[in-house]
Parts: C-alpha cells; sequence; structure tokens
C-alpha cells in the first residue's frame, strides 16, 4: 500500500499555478478512510497493471447520470457482469469538472449531495475488476460546460480561463444553453491542461483504459452562422502558420483546426503510454467516418494510422428501419477498411431500437467484421426501458448462440 505522504501528494487540488488545495479535514479523513481499506486497494489508487485488452470487446457505456451513491456502482456492474459484457466505459468527466478526485478539477455538481468521501472511479475499478470486468475511465474531453447558467464553483475552467472559449468571427463567445459550450483546442496551453487532466487520471487510477469522446469541433450551436475560433492568440497562432488571415469556409483553415484536434489527440496519447503502459486508448467518433472529418475536423483515421489510439468506437446508432441497417453496415465496412490494423469497435444505440433482431443483427455483425461492440447505453436498458431494448431483451440476444 502506498505511503500516507504520497497519498497526501494525490490529494492536492493543483494546477499549473496551484490555484487551491483539498481542505484538510477531507484530506485527512480520506487518509484515515485509505488506511483503513482491505488488502488489494492499491490497485484502485495507484498504478496496478491493465487488464489485457479483449480481442472481441462486448462494451456498455454507463453515463454520469446513472449514479449516486456506491451502491448504484454496485448495481451497475453487477448488472453488466450478468449480461456477459466485459468492458465498461465508465464516465467520469462531463464538462471540465470530476466524478473522481482530481488535482486540477473541482467536484461535478452533481455530486454535491454525495458522500464527501465518496470517489466513483475508485469505487468502480474496485466493484468492475471483482467481476473480472475491464473499466475504461470515459471523459468528455473539449466541453467546457452545459447550461443556461455558468458553474457554481468559482474554481471551475469555465471561472478560470474566460480566454481559453470558443469565441466566433464576429467576437462573440459560444453561448450558453442546452448544448455544450468547448474549450479552443487551437490554444497549445489548453491541450497541455488536457493532456495534464487525462494524465492525473490514468497515473493515479488503476484504470484498464481510457475513452475520449468529444474530441471533435462544435457539433451542437445555437448560432448556425457561426465559425470558430477567431480569438485573437488563435489568429496569430495561425497566421504565424499560414502567413494569412482565417477566412470561413477556406480549406486551409479547416485543415489547420484539424490538424489542432489531431495536435490534442497526439498529446494525450503521448502522456497515457508514459504514465499507464498498456492502458487501451480509444476516442468515441462520428459514424460517418467522411463527415466527421469534414463538418468536425475528427481524423478518426489519422489517429489510427499513427498509432495515437488503439481503437475507435464509431456511433452507429441507426433504427430498426431498412435504410438504417445498411447504414450500420457500409459504416463499420467503411471503418474497418480503413482501421491499419487497429481495432474498431461498433457503437450500438439500443435506446434506437424497438426489435431484438435488429440489436442481434448489428452485434452479430460488429463482431464479425469489427472488433466488437459497445451497447448506448446503461440508463436506456436499465433507468428507463421504455427508451428501446429492455435490459431482458438485450440479455437474451447476448446469450443467443447467433453471437457467441
Amino acid at each position: 500500500m502506498r505511503g500516507t505522504e504520497a497519498l497526501a501528494n494525490d490529494m492536492l487540488f493543483l494546477d499549473s499555478r496551484r490555484v487551491g488545495a483539498v481542505p484538510r479535514w477531507l484530506l485527512l479523513s480520506t487518509l484515515l478512510v485509505t488506511a483503513a481499506l482491505p488488502a488489494g486497494c492499491s490497485q484502485v489508487l495507484g498504478p496496478g497493471r491493465p487488464l489485457r485488452p479483449p480481442t472481441d470487446v462486448r462494451a456498455i457505456w454507463v453515463t454520469r447520470w446513472d449514479y449516486r451513491g456506491p451502491q448504484d456502482i454496485r448495481r451497475i456492474m453487477e448488472d453488466c457482469r450478468s449480461l456477459g459484457l466485459n468492458t465498461v466505459l465508465f464516465q467520469v468527466r462531463g464538462a471540465a469538472d470530476a466524478f473522481y478526485r482530481s488535482r486540477l478539477e473541482p467536484r461535478a455538481e452533481e455530486l454535491r449531495g454525495a458522500e464527501p468521501l465518496f470517489d466513483p472511479l475508485a469505487t468502480a475499478i474496485r466493484e468492475a475488476h471483482a467481476r473480472q470486468l475491464q473499466l475504461h475511465a470515459w471523459v468528455n474531453v473539449l466541453p467546457l460546460w452545459k447550461g443556461r447558467s455558468p458553474p457554481k464553483d468559482p474554481h471551475h475552467l469555465y471561472h478560470r480561463r474566460p480566454e481559453w472559449r470558443l469565441v466566433d468571427q464576429f467576437g462573440r463567445p459560444q453561448p450558453l444553453g442546452d448544448h455544450y459550450v468547448l474549450v479552443n483546442p487551437c490554444r497549445p496551453e489548453v491541450r497541455r491542461y488536457l493532456a495534464a487532466v487525462l494524465g492525473d487520471i490514468v497515473s493515479r487510477y488503476a484504470v484498464d483504459g481510457l475513452h475520449l469522446d468529444y474530441i471533435r469541433f462544435v457539433t451542437e450551436e445555437m448560432n448556425p452562422a457561426s465559425d470558430y475560433p477567431y480569438d485573437a492568440r488563435t489568429v496569430s497562432l495561425y497566421r504565424r502558420a499560414t502567413g494569412r488571415a482565417p477566412a470561413v469556409g477556406e480549406a486551409l483553415w479547416k485543415r489547420w483546426r484539424s490538424q489542432q484536434i489531431d495536435a490534442l489527440v497526439k498529446e494525450i496519447s503521448a502522456v497515457v503510454g508514459r504514465r499507464r503502459p498498456g492502458a487501451m486508448l480509444s476516442a468515441a467518433v462520428f459514424a460517418d467516418r467522411s463527415e466527421g472529418k469534414r463538418r468536425f475536423y475528427q481524423n478518426g483515421e489519422r489517429w489510427l494510422a499513427n498509432g495515437w489510439v488503439d481503437a475507435v468506437f464509431p456511433m452507429i446508432y441507426r433504427d430498426d428501419s431498412l435504410q438504417g441497417g445498411v447504414q450500420f453496415a457500409g459504416i463499420l465496412r467503411d471503418w474497418q477498411q480503413r482501421s491499419h490494423g487497429r481495432l474498431v469497435v461498433a457503437g450500438i444505440g439500443v435506446y434506437k431500437q424497438r426489435e431484438p433482431t435488429t440489436a442481434a443483427r448489428q452485434i452479430e455483425l460488429a463482431g464479425r467484421v469489427g472488433g466488437g461492440f459497445a451497447l448506448f447505453s446503461y440508463g436506456s436498458m436499465f433507468s428507463s426501458p421504455a427508451q428501446g431494448l429492455s435490459q431482458d431483451q438485450i440479455r437474451a440476444v447476448l446469450a443467443s448462440d447467433a453471437i457467441r
């Protein structure tokens, strides 16, 4: 077990300028509780060795709204085990907040009513590994906030780094609303910060993988005419790189922004490789590869080709219609043909489906053509079964001979 000095260092709440520290009462109580943990917990808060990645991924996304206490997480992991899954994508970062003990970001507002010592990620790792399940920390990378009101915590990145918000060509910050506002990935200091946040997770928690989501440019926008980013620093960086000013719709401007997303993925990959060798790095990507690259500057094929990620999870959320079935197969094959020998795991939107036969066909195809499947999402099956297929329907599908 790690010494108390190392544990105390882990509890420091720091950014590159040390904005503050965890309250002493919380630090001391955490150390006391940690000292009383049973043997084996060092594999939760410590380096450990990642479990060997499965060759046939059978995964599920568990959102940050699916749990509020340890008992919820225990139930989730037992449900996942009973379904015959082998990988849990467990969300621990939604919008520059933490559903774990972070050195860099504040505790998520959704956890304010939870026990102060409750660490969702540590609990998830312990409960998953006890059931021989892989636990991958799922993080929203670029989202800064979501909601019509700003974050309450003054230490939140939204308040600490207002200059990191996206600004359009008219000088307007991306507006708050029922969508994510993003940080600006074109700024090197933003990329360094994000890599540090994710490096903190993989260096201090025994995760088997890190799963990147929302690692793309704006997909939800209240002002359709807005183009991002046009803050003075980004414009200066672009001028330095190209010798010209950015212009809406210009191919070079689009390509440069795509390269900044690439640079972020590369930096995250390097950090994960250094701090947690053997952990799988994956990314949830737009289903239509070409559209994701053209509209949102998400070049998943390049990430695979360069070995920056070990797997992509194209979100092929298609319904029961004939057109939906044809699209699913075509999209999956397109990704697989450009996988460069790495994993392509099909994201299956069970919340959109009404017939178990559709899920069975998609799961079978995902295993035969790709590297497995990931179901979206746990909540739609267990918490809101009216939205798509129920847990019993999925259980029957996963137990069928057709997909074994």
